[in-house]
């Protein structure tokens, strides 16, 4: 079961984290995401961070429709950091770390049994699908995100 939580206001969220991240997912590993070694795939990462993501599309916008869906996303890296396995949940950790003019850039911490295991940054653009360009991201949404900016 996933389990997404605004955690902006709580205290003490997780031990060893530098900074006090916007949003935690909680997400219960399934066994098809392993691999032959008993450990989580390297192709499972990304989408367990894209799920995570999840409260800031909410606040970007309200529907997910194509014909209104105004991002893509420009860049996505993560490194693991330890071995994630299947036997304990694994709390994502997310938060902005910079919005540009048309872009912002969301940093995802994964946690398996109070230790770092991957993190990861997603690019995020403001785009017109109609026109195929990039566009400033507009001023009610960057005051929405603002307050998801890592301090």
């Amino acid at each position: 079961m996933n389990q997404q939580q605004n955690v902006a206001e709580q205290q003490n969220i997780q031990s060893g984290s530098e900074t006090q991240p916007a949003f935690r997912t909680t997400i219960e590993p399934r066994f098809c995401e392993t691999d032959a070694f008993g450990h989580i795939g390297n192709t499972v990462l990304p989408t367990w961070f894209e799920h995570a993501r999840k409260p800031i599309f909410q606040e970007i916008s309200k529907s997910f429709s194509k014909e209104k869906w105004p991002t893509i996303i420009a860049h996505a890296s993560y490194d693991f950091i330890n071995q994630i396995f299947i036997e304990s949940n694994v709390d994502i950790d997310i938060s902005i770390s910079h919005i540009g003019n048309k872009s912002f850039t969301v940093h995802h911490d994964a946690w398996q049994n109070n230790t770092k295991v991957a993190e990861g940054k997603t690019v995020i653009v403001w785009f017109d699908h109609s026109d195929q360009q990039t566009k400033p991201i507009p001023d009610e949404v960057r005051q929405r995100l603002q307050k998801f900016v890592i301090k």
